[in-house]
């Protein structure tokens, strides 16, 4: 059985993630080679500190779970990431990529279990 709290830090690392893809996907929309203006750039700046940010939870995942459960874990990536898409970006999910989020979703189970 996978520890509770090993679970828990892994979906915080991951929502992390995806936030800060979020914040990327925003702030690409006024990207710039021109490091002045990347550094201006608060979008990227975020996205880049919440990146950052989840690497010390994913490091502990590491740390107390076996990597073939502790990488599979990581794909909950594609649920938040699809889910804050549709919330903030007004993007659609359609059936076929409801289907793939329930497989992750399933997979996760199967392997946590």
């Amino acid at each position: 059985m996978i520890p509770l709290v090993a679970l828990l830090v892994t979906a915080m690392a991951t929502a992390i993630g995806a936030l800060g893809a979020l914040f990327l996907k925003r702030g690409a929309h006024h990207f710039s080679f021109r490091p002045a203006k990347l550094l201006r750039n608060r979008q990227l700046v975020a996205g880049a500190l919440l990146y950052a940010a989840s690497v010390p939870l994913y490091l502990y995942a590491l740390k107390v779970l076996p990597l073939a459960v502790a990488y599979p874990l990581t794909s909950m990536t594609y649920v938040w990431s699809a889910l804050l898409a549709r919330r903030h970006l007004n993007e659609q999910i359609r059936i076929g990529r409801w289907c793939g989020i329930l497989l992750i979703v399933a997979g996760i189970v199967v392997i946590s279990v």
